[in-house]
């Protein structure tokens, strides 16, 4: 059976349910929506600025395995750079979300290089039942060089521990 759940959203990205049923929902553009089990559309404040374009935004979303004790989620993005508005790059963010807010938010890995593309981002995001978090890096349109080369974190599968940390 098919229902319709949310319309009019523009570019939903990644979908992640909580515990008590509600799910959260990345809207390329920059928004994260929490959607109640009765339906009801709410904006969560607290995200951090997206670079929108092209393949570039609000991308996937995870919640943390113990989300009940922690209240952590973890999304990614993608990050202008701070010192060059013409680039940008992929980051996982962690925050806790209390009520419709993020808090305590953070970077806890950018890939480097920043780079002009504005394609091939990459980026979903799961835990494994160890803990450690995986993620996608996209190649950022230079599939003959960045997945070949260890001196950047693009083309790659990322694995960190839930704080950002290596393992």
């Amino acid at each position: 059976e098919l229902d319709t759940v949310l319309s009019n959203i523009g570019n939903p990205w990644g979908m992640e349910f909580l515990p008590n049923g509600d799910f959260l929902l990345t809207i390329q553009s920059g928004e994260l929506f929490r959607v109640t089990t009765d339906g009801q559309k709410q904006v969560v404040q607290g995200v951090p600025k997206v670079l929108y374009k092209g393949q570039g935004g609000l991308l996937d979303i995870e919640i943390h395995p113990n989300f009940e004790k922690n209240g952590w989620i973890y999304l990614s993005y993608s990050k202008p750079n701070p010192s060059n508005d013409a680039e940008a790059t992929t980051a996982i963010h962690r925050a806790k979300l209390n009520g419709n807010r993020l808090e305590e938010g953070k970077d806890i890995f950018v890939a480097k290089p920043y780079v002009s593309t504005r394609h091939h981002y990459g980026s979903r995001i799961e835990f494994d039942r160890e803990g450690y978090l995986y993620f996608s890096v996209g190649d950022r349109g230079r599939r003959d060089d960045h997945p070949q080369y260890l001196t950047n974190d693009c083309g790659k599968i990322h694995r960190i521990k839930e704080d950002g940390s290596i393992p």
